[in-house]
């Protein structure tokens, strides 16, 4: 990306954190029935931040919690939730900070369990045998 001035900026650019990595890491563990393994990855997440290690064994729930508190501000976890096909479940919510604040997600219902597929990968890529996804 360019800076203001229109000069190349050398920052790189973070796309993906090494808390996401584990958590990715993590939630494979967790799939092969390596819940030990999982939450090894989870406390070492934990740990970085001074936290303790967890004491749950409901591996799932911490899982998408730990993923909420580290994408909370990445405009990652709708994707997440969709992923997980948890949105029924997270369609609609508030939160409240010290200023009171009510967040709308504008979830439709049987539109946004999934993303649209681009129109050039429909029209081209398939050559037009792939169909598009519910409500798009």
């Amino acid at each position: 990306y360019a800076t203001a001035d229109g000069k190349d900026d050398p920052t790189n650019i973070r796309l993906i954190t090494y808390s996401e990595v584990l958590l990715n890491q993590a939630e494979v563990k967790y799939q092969l029935n390596k819940d030990g393994e999982a939450l090894d990855l989870i406390n070492e997440i934990r740990n970085r931040v001074g936290l303790p290690d967890t004491t749950t064994t409901d591996v799932k729930s911490l899982l998408i919690h730990e993923y909420k508190i580290e994408k909370a501000a990445e405009g990652k976890w709708m994707v997440e939730v969709m992923r997980w096909a948890r949105t029924k479940d997270q369609r609609t919510g508030e939160a409240t900070f010290v200023n009171p604040v009510s967040i709308k997600t504008g979830f439709v219902p049987g539109k946004h369990e999934y993303l649209p597929i681009p129109q050039y990968e429909i029209d081209y890529m398939t050559q037009g045998n792939l169909q598009q996804n519910p409500g798009w």
